[in-house]
C-alpha cells in the first residue's frame, strides 16, 4: 500500500511503516505477517476561542505474508504489489531474525 492511497488526508503530516507481526504455525509451515500501520495528525489553533484542536490516527493493516516451509521462503502478497523477499528484508530489519526464530521452531518440530 502506498502513501497514496492517504491523500484524502491532504494537510495531515503522517508516517508510513512497516514491521513483522508474530508468526503463525500451521502444521510444517510459519506464516509471518507483514504490518503496515499509517499514523497521522493535524493540529490548529483559534486565536479568536483560544483553542488548539488536534486531530490523531492512525491505520494497521496486513499487506503480506512470508511463509516458511522446510527450506523454502515465498511472499504471499495480500495488499501489496511487491512480491521479492528481498524488497521486505530491506524494508524491515527485523524480518531476518523473525525468519530465523520461524526456521528453528519449524526445524524442531
Amino acid at each position: 500500500m502506498a502513501v497514496e492511497k492517504y491523500e484524502k488526508l491532504k494537510g495531515f503530516g503522517g508516517n508510513l511503516t512497516k514491521t513483522v507481526g508474530e508468526p503463525i504455525y500451521i502444521g510444517k509451515r510459519g506464516l509471518i505477517p507483514i504490518i503496515e500501520y499509517y499514523t497521522y495528525s493535524k493540529s490548529k489553533e483559534s486565536n479568536r476561542h483560544k483553542m488548539k484542536t488536534v486531530v490523531t490516527g492512525f491505520t494497521v493493516e496486513s499487506i503480506a505474508f512470508i511463509v516458511v516451509e522446510g527450506v523454502k521462503e515465498w511472499v504471499l502478497p495480500i495488499n501489496t504489489k511487491n512480491t521479492e523477499l528481498g524488497y521486505f528484508l530491506d524494508e524491515i530489519p527485523e524480518l531476518a531474525e523473525k525468519l530465523q526464530e520461524t526456521r528453528d521452531i519449524l526445524g524442531s518440530k
